[in-house]
C-alpha cells in the first residue's frame, strides 16, 4: 500500500490497483444506501458528493439504478492527504490523514474521531463551532471550521434544521503522524498531533499512552525491535521495554559453618499487565535444621526440625514519570518447635503472622542514576504460645542507589550501594545518630557486564554487630560515653559473584568467602563461606 495526496493505491505483486468491487445485497438498494453501507456518511453535502463520485467512476447512465457490481475507488472517502499506513493482524488497513484515521476492512470504510449530530436550528459552520467550542481561541475555531468543511466536502457553509453535521469529537480526528503495532501486537499505536494514543481492539477504544510520559510528547517515529519500542521525539529517542514474565529459583547454604542443614529456598514469578503494572508471587522456605529436645536437666528426650515459610503476593507500578512504587503482602508461618509442648504450656512452638513491604524507586535527574528505599516486614508480632510471649518481626529499613558509570552497546559498569537498618527497636533512646548509623549494615558493590552475556560482581560489607567487644562492654555503658567504632565488634568482608545470560536463561552465583571470627580467633565466622545459586527463566 502507498498513500498519496489523492488517496491510497495497492500493489498486488503484478499490477497496481486503485479500486475494489462492491456487490450490493438485495433488490432495494439505492445509491444513498450503498454509501451508508460503505462508510456511514451522514452529512448531506458529503453524502451527495460521494454518491456523485461513485456514479461517475462507474459511468452509469441511469442515476436511479444500482448495478449488481460497483467499482469503488480506494480514494472515495479521503478528503485530505494520507500521512501514515498500517496493516493489522486481521488484514485491515489503517490510513492516517491530516483530519483523522480511516480503516478499510474488506468492502467498508470506517472513520474514527468524527461524530454526526442532527441540527435543531438553522445555522452556519462558523456558528456551530462558536457554540460548541466557545472557550477555544479564534485560531482553533478557524482550524475546526476548515477541518469540518474538508471532511464533509462542504462548499456551502449554511446548514438547515434537520441536517446532519459531522464534527471532530476525539483526538483521533486530528492529524495522524504515524501508525505502528502496539505493545501486545493486536493493539495499535496512533500518534496524533494531540499525543500518542493506543487502540484496544477488544474494547474498540482509544486511550492515551501514559507510560514514559509519552502521552503529551510530539513523536515523529515509532519502531518495534524485538519487543522494545523506540520513540523518536524531537532530538532524542525514548526506549520502552515491556516487562517480561518469568520465574526465578534460588538456593542458599545459609550458615554452613554453623550447621549443614540450615539453608533456604526461594521461588518467585512475575507477570507484566499492560497499563496496570507488574504482579508477582513468591514462596520462601527456610530450614533451621534439626535440634535436640531436652528436659530442664539437659536430658535428651527427642528431636525436632525447625523451619519457616512465607507466601508473598506482589504488585508494582509507575506512580509518576520518574517514580515507581511496590507492595508485598506476606503470610508467615514459623515452626520453631513443631509438635513440642513444654511444661504447662498448651501449645507447641509454632506461630503465624502477616507483614507488608513498601518500596519506592526514583530515577534521578542524572542519566543512569537511581535511588531506592523500602520498609520490610511491617506487621504484628508473631505469637507462638500466647500474646504475652509474642516476638517482633525482623522489621528493617533499606535505602540505596545505583549509578550506571558505563553504558555502551557491549559494556556496562554499575556502582551500587545501600544501607540496612533494623527497626525492631533502637538500642537506647539516648543514642546519637552517629551510633544508630554505626548499627546499620552498609554495602557497596560494582557490576561489570559484557555483551549482555557475562557479568562479574564484587562488593564490600561493613557490618558492626549490636554488641561491644568483650573488653569494652563496661566502657560503652558508662555515663558520658562518646562513640568509638573501635569499641564494637566488626565483620567487614568482601563478596564476589558472576552471572551468565543466554537467551531467556540467566544463571547467577554469589559467594561470601570464609573469614575468621573477630572475637574467636581461629574460628570461622558463622556468616561466611555462604554460596547462593539462582536460575531465572524469562518467557
Amino acid at each position: 500500500w502507498i498513500g498519496t495526496d489523492r488517496g491510497p493505491a495497492h500493489y498486488n505483486g503484478a499490477t497496481w490497483k486503485k479500486d475494489f468491487t462492491y456487490m450490493p445485497q438485495g433488490s432495494s438498494f439505492t445509491w444513498e444506501s450503498v454509501i451508508d453501507d460503505l462508510c456511514g456518511a451522514k452529512g448531506k453535502q458529503r453524502k451527495n458528493l460521494l454518491v456523485s463520485t461513485l456514479q461517475a467512476y462507474n459511468k452509469v447512465a441511469d442515476m436511479k439504478t444500482v448495478p449488481d457490481e460497483i467499482k469503488v475507488p480506494y480514494s472515495l472517502v479521503f478528503s485530505s492527504p494520507i500521512t501514515a499506513i498500517y496493516k493489522d493482524h486481521a488484514e485491515r488497513v489503517w490510513f492516517g490523514t491530516d483530519i483523522g484515521l480511516v480503516r478499510m476492512d474488506k468492502a467498508q470504510f470506517k472513520m474514527f474521531g468524527w461524530r454526526a449530530e442532527s441540527l435543531t436550528t438553522e445555522t452556519t459552520i462558523e456558528g456551530f463551532v462558536r457554540d460548541r467550542w466557545e472557550n477555544a481561541s479564534a485560531e482553533t475555531q478557524k482550524k475546526l471550521v476548515q477541518n469540518i468543511r474538508t471532511y464533509g466536502f462542504m462548499n456551502n457553509t449554511k446548514l438547515k434544521a434537520g441536517e446532519y453535521i459531522e464534527y471532530p469529537a476525539s483526538p483521533v480526528s486530528g492529524k495522524i503522524i504515524t501508525l505502528s503495532s502496539g505493545f501486545s501486537g493486536d493493539d495499535i499505536f496512533v500518534d496524533t498531533e494531540y499525543g500518542l494514543l493506543r487502540y484496544y481492539p477488544q474494547f474498540h477504544q482509544f486511550r492515551y499512552v501514559m507510560s514514559g510520559g509519552l502521552s503529551d510528547r510530539k513523536i515523529e517515529h515509532i519502531e518495534n525491535r524485538g519487543g522494545e519500542f523506540l520513540f523518536g521525539i524531537d532530538d532524542e529517542v525514548k526506549v520502552y521495554s515491556q516487562g517480561k514474565p518469568g520465574f526465578s529459583l534460588m538456593h542458599v547454604r545459609w550458615l554452613p559453618e554453623l550447621a549443614e542443614d540450615i539453608y533456604y529456598e526461594y521461588l518467585t514469578g512475575v507477570y507484566y499487565l499492560q497499563d496496570w503494572g507488574t504482579v508477582g508471587g513468591a514462596v520462601t522456605f527456610i530450614s533451621l535444621g534439626k535440634s535436640d529436645q531436652t528436659t530442664e536437666s539437659g536430658e535428651v528426650v527427642g528431636s525436632f526440625y525447625s523451619y519457616e515459610t512465607a507466601l508473598t503476593a506482589s504488585y508494582g507500578a509507575k506512580i509518576f514519570p520518574n517514580l515507581y512504587g511496590g507492595l508485598n503482602f506476606k503470610l508467615i508461618y514459623s515452626a520453631l518447635a513443631p509438635k513440642v509442648v513444654v511444661g504447662h504450656e498448651k501449645k507447641s512452638g509454632t506461630g503465624t503472622s502477616f507483614a507488608v513491604d513498601v518500596g519506592l524507586l526514583y530515577d534521578g535527574p542524572i542519566r543512569g542514576l537511581s535511588f531506592g528505599a523500602c520498609a520490610q516486614h511491617l506487621g504484628p508480632n508473631i505469637q507462638y504460645i500466647d500474646a504475652a510471649q509474642a516476638d517482633p518481626l525482623p522489621r528493617n529499613l533499606k535505602a540505596g542507589f545505583a549509578y550506571r558509570i558505563l553504558n555502551t552497546d557491549y559494556q556496562k559498569l554499575t556502582l551500587a550501594g545501600d544501607i540496612d537498618k533494623e527497626i525492631i527497636q533502637f538500642k537506647n533512646p539516648d543514642n546519637t545518630w552517629l551510633l544508630e548509623w554505626h548499627y546499620a549494615v552498609k554495602h557497596i558493590g560494582l557490576e561489570y557486564s559484557y555483551s549482555n552475556f557475562f557479568s562479574l560482581r564484587g562488593g564490600y560489607i561493613i557490618d558492626y554487630d549490636y554488641y561491644p567487644k568483650s573488653d569494652s562492654s563496661e566502657k560503652v555503658s558508662t555515663d558520658g560515653y562518646e562513640y568509638d567504632s573501635g569499641d564494637y565488634i566488626s565483620t567487614n568482608y568482601f563478596t564476589f559473584g558472576i552471572g551468565l545470560h543466554y537467551g531467556n536463561l540467566q544463571f547467577d552465583f554469589a559467594y561470601i568467602p570464609k573469614i575468621s571470627d573477630p572475637e574467636n580467633k581461629g574460628q570461622p565466622l558463622p556468616l561466611s563461606d555462604i554460596k547462593r545459586l539462582s536460575l531465572t527463566v524469562e518467557f
